[in-house]
């Protein structure tokens, strides 16, 4: 059976990606009204310098979210400027 079969029976209509996608939206709501001297939005901003290992994946959580918003059909700024107010 198909996913979307198995979903439609039970009466599920939200995806395990769907569900990680708004997760990870709330949690980058919840950062970005953090006070900025906290870690997790220092982390989120910070640029390291040096190369990943050998196989690793080039993709960021930043990526991620940058992603995940562009679906939502916005931008950045505006996803940012709406979790303030």
């Amino acid at each position: 059976m198909r996913n979307e079969v198995i979903r439609a029976v039970l009466h599920q209509e939200e995806t395990p990606v769907n569900k990680i996608k708004k997760k990870r939206l709330t949690w980058f709501g919840h950062v970005t009204r953090m006070d900025e001297r906290r870690l997790p939005p220092r982390a989120m901003h910070c640029h390291i310098e040096g190369t990943r290992n050998v196989g690793r994946q080039p993709k960021r959580w930043t990526d991620n979210i940058k992603d995940d918003i562009a679906d939502l059909g916005l931008t950045i700024r505006t996803a940012t400027d709406s979790t303030r107010d």
